[in-house]
């Protein structure tokens, strides 16, 4: 767009243009309405870094771009999509990017009301406009993404009895898909309860069964009773780290669905006495193979020692081999990948940063080091290291 100025002219058009389609009655096939720097929000909340400032801002750009579309005859004669999505969330991390994505369909088109909990990504909002205009993927990422089916109408959203993973164990960063395995939708500490849901029409005569991965109840196996609101805490006391399977049972009857994949990770590698960073759920004998698919969100653990504040410690992410001297703040983000660091970020000696790869090489060996920040104005690289490399998403 930038190298062809006169596509520019016949193609960025003023809002006034989209307000005089409205009243024409002659909505066009496709229109991406973007906000600028300060309307999006994101400009207006570094005014006074106040949150509900920014919201009423983009509350009144909405209102300026879209009001007149809806309840007008253009829109209730057609059937039109209107997508409100943003670009990022207030925060990011721990379970993930999580951006709300609302839509909005005329007479007809879509379930009103209806939230869904399946996983769906920018690339899924993409295909879902691409088949609604009959056209084909840009790239593999876009054209092997699920479109947003469950929203529309007359389609059923999911099967009914089936588990989900609750939000306090949803899986951070899709942990086992990011190493090139079926994807786990709930991941827990040890110890920490798997906290699951059915429907509440579901929990009357149902319970859970946790097994191994590959083993199925029977009989005999402990049942966790259903709360009146489909949900179930299930104790991981005692149990090995590793992949189960959480399975729906409805009163003395065997299973009927697959069960919901479960991973209790290993137990925590670094402490405050033990600083460093290790990736979450990654396997804990052979740190040096571990492959990170291109696309994927790593979740890393780290802890600092208790004598160093958060503001004077950081994580960074290095093509392996980066001389010491370029192991900088300034450079990790050019080097590597954006990533939430622990630095400012909490009192506590422990917790979680998210990084995301898209950016980086395939084919490329990476290190994540803890470091802080000497008197000398340099920074040093202290405990536990982790490494991995970037593998392609899908075949080329």
């Amino acid at each position: 767009m930038i190298g062809d100025p006169a596509r520019c002219v016949t193609t960025l058009r003023d809002l006034k243009d989209f307000e005089a389609a409205i009243a024409a009655r002659s909505l066009p096939d496709f229109a991406w309405i973007a906000a600028d720097g300060w309307w999006d929000g994101e400009g207006a909340w570094y005014q006074n870094y106040d949150v509900g400032f920014s919201l009423a801002k983009q509350d009144q750009f909405l209102k300026s771009a879209v009001g007149n579309l809806i309840g007008s005859p253009a829109w209730n004669a057609s059937r039109s999509l209107l997508i409100v999505t943003w670009d990022e969330s207030d925060g990011w991390g721990w379970p993930d990017n999580h951006v709300p994505t609302i839509l909005v369909g005329s007479p007809g088109l879509l379930k009103e009301g209806a939230m869904v909990d399946s996983h769906y990504d920018g690339y899924g909002v993409l295909r879902t406009i691409e088949s609604a205009l009959g056209l084909d993927g840009l790239d593999r990422f876009d054209e092997f993404a699920t479109p947003l089916n469950d929203v529309f109408a007359g389609v059923e959203q999911g099967a009914p009895g089936r588990l989900s993973a609750s939000e306090a164990v949803a899986t951070r960063g899709r942990l086992v898909d990011t190493f090139g395995q079926v994807a786990t939708p709930a991941a827990v500490e040890p110890g920490q309860p798997i906290t699951l849901i059915a429907s509440a029409a579901t929990a009357a005569d149902a319970s859970v069964a946790l097994e191994p991965a590959g083993q199925a109840p029977n009989l005999a196996s402990p049942r966790y009773a259903l709360q009146p609101d489909g949900s179930v805490a299930i104790p991981t006391d005692g149990l090995a780290a590793g992949h189960y399977g959480a399975w729906l049972l409805r009163g003395q009857l065997l299973p009927s669905h697959a069960p919901l994949p479960v991973l209790i990770l290993p137990s925590a590698q670094v402490s405050a006495n033990a600083p460093g960073v290790e990736i979450v759920g990654a396997p804990t004998v052979s740190s040096d193979a571990i492959e990170v698919r291109e696309g994927s969100n790593l979740t890393v653990r780290y802890c600092r020692p208790a004598n160093l504040s958060a503001p004077n410690a950081w994580i960074g992410v290095f093509a392996a081999g980066t001389p010491s001297d370029q192991m900088t703040q300034g450079n990790t983000n050019l080097i590597s990948n954006w990533l939430k660091t622990p630095g400012g970020e909490s009192d506590q000696s422990c917790g979680e940063a998210s990084a995301f790869v898209s950016e980086l090489a395939p084919g490329t060996q990476y290190e994540i080091l803890l470091f802080k920040n000497a008197s000398s104005g340099a920074s040093v690289s202290i405990g536990r290291s982790a490494s991995f490399t970037v593998t392609p998403s899908l075949p080329q």
